[in-house]
């Protein structure tokens, strides 16, 4: 081979190099899954010979093996399963564990506690006063164990239990040992590996989510899945989404969508940073990623975003990418950098809509200060930060707590904050709207009752007062 073609194949392998850390692995274009070893058990019971059926439980867990295939898992799965059913397809799942490096585990339907132990209930399961719950039922606890000791101390653990469902053997459990029961028990954490340990620089990863907060009931929802498990089915297959925010943004949209009624929980043990589907970074992410991201990024200020290159390079990786909500915030951010607004808000929009916290925030932001619309949408703007905030946003959590408007506020804002702190018992004597001193008294003692931040008229202090009229008009995009 002569001089030029040497050089011209030498620069064709940087090319290829260069590409290849733009554009992310051929596993990140496609969608798929890498070559990790991931084993799922699925379990769905719905339809109880001796108890009322449950209309989403089945539809529940078909979804979910559907989807956690498409994620790159061999699914184990039972549906309205008998005890001994059950039992076989668990036996099936640890058979399979011993070198896996992500363990999934999830059940839909009825769940019931027993002296603070939890238990799933089989298709055929009895319920009489002289109910067994070891024989009849299939404890949690009991799966966690036998769940831990099968796989390698370093695999990933997840297990997901959509449960608590109302049900007659919460009845059963009352009457044996003399005390109201209701949903399921909160359980503890599991020992992490120990300095000194050869698996200890590897880290470790367990989530255990409830659908539900310990001793609550979950809806089993109206429509076809559940609500926490529809939460879960819109989540899981983005591309790039850390577990861990899976289930934090799955919690706040179960919390949402049900006004507060079912709060999901889960306790996470974690040292490291979990993917199902392989997070890529392209240009687009170089020159316009938010600080607070899963990809290792340092991020970029607003103020150093160049829309005459972000633009271009977030609008080329959207279109191999148009499904990745980090992805239309980017361009977002470059479109209200460079002021158009309505694109902006648009893209702000898809991200928000996916559940993209920072994308939240920052509609959040932008009704609030009326950019790209014909005015402010306050009260909608500060609801979408507190949802923002409820993510885990920091900035979202900054813009509620950080800043106090009193002063802004005019005389009839402030007479009419008097007014809402003197309804509350807060307020004493005459309204005025002119005594600043006396209304940040009474408002510092309001917010310290309603453990809020004491920092002032804050967004979430007016949020909780619901003044949403008095916000002075000072907010801008950024």
């Amino acid at each position: 081979m002569g001089h030029d073609m040497r050089r011209l194949a030498g620069l064709a392998a940087v090319a290829l190099w260069l590409l290849a850390l733009l554009v992310g692995p051929a596993s990140a274009q496609s969608g798929t899954h890498d070559a990790i070893r991931s084993v799922a058990l699925v379990i769905g019971e719905a339809g109880y010979l001796n108890a009322p059926r449950l209309g989403n439980a089945r539809n529940d867990a078909v979804a979910m093996a559907s989807t956690l295939r498409d994620l790159g898992f061999e699914v184990v799965s039972v549906f309205d399963g008998s005890r001994e059913g059950i039992e076989q397809a668990i036996a099936t799942f640890l058979a399979k564990l011993r070198l896996t490096e992500i363990a999934f585990v999830y059940y839909a339907g009825h769940g019931v506690q027993n002296r603070g132990s939890n238990y799933i209930v089989p298709a055929d399961a009895r319920s009489d006063a002289n109910t067994d719950f070891e024989r009849e039922f299939v404890s949690v606890s009991g799966l966690l164990e036998r769940l831990e000791a099968a796989v390698p101390s370093t695999a990933a653990k997840i297990v997901v239990i959509d449960a608590c469902r109302d049900n007659p053997w919460a009845a059963v459990a009352e009457k044996q040992i003399g005390e109201k029961t209701r949903g399921l028990a909160r359980i503890g954490a599991a020992k992490v590996p120990e300095s000194g340990q050869s698996n200890v620089g590897a880290g470790y990863f367990r989530i255990v989510a409830f659908s539900t907060a310990p001793g609550d009931v979950a809806s089993d929802g109206s429509g076809r899945h559940s609500p926490y498990t529809q939460s879960l089915l819109r989540f899981l297959p983005q591309q790039g989404l850390e577990v861990g925010e899976i289930f934090r943004q799955a919690a706040a949209d179960v919390q949402r969508d049900t006004n507060g009624v079912q709060k999901p929980e889960y306790l996470v043990q974690t040292s490291r940073a979990l993917f199902l589907r392989t997070p890529y970074i392209t240009v687009c992410d170089r020159l316009a990623i938010e600080g607070q991201n899963f990809l290792g990024l340092a991020g970029v200020p607003f103020d150093d975003v160049d829309p005459k290159k972000a633009i271009p390079a977030c609008e080329d990786a959207l279109k191999n990418f148009p499904d990745s909500a980090r992805l239309h915030n980017n361009v977002a951010r470059a479109y209200e950098k460079a002021e158009r607004l309505t694109d902006a808000l648009k893209d702000y929009r898809i991200a928000a809509d996916m559940g993209y916290a920072p994308a939240i925030n920052s509609l959040g932001i932008a009704y609030l200060a009326g950019c790209g619309l014909p005015g402010p949408k306050v009260a909608e703007g500060v609801k979408l930060i507190a949802q923002a905030r409820a993510l885990g946003n920091l900035s979202a959590r900054a813009s509620l707590t950080s800043h106090d408007v009193l002063k802004f506020v005019d005389e009839a804002g402030v007479a009419k904050l008097q007014s809402a702190l003197a309804q509350r018992q807060f307020f004493k004597g005459r309204i005025d709207g002119k005594d600043l001193d006396r209304t940040s008294v009474a408002l510092a003692s309001f917010q310290e009752s309603a453990s809020l931040a004491k920092k002032g008229l804050t967004l979430e202090t007016i949020d909780a007062l619901g003044l949403y009229e008095i916000v002075p008009k000072r907010f801008k995009c950024h």
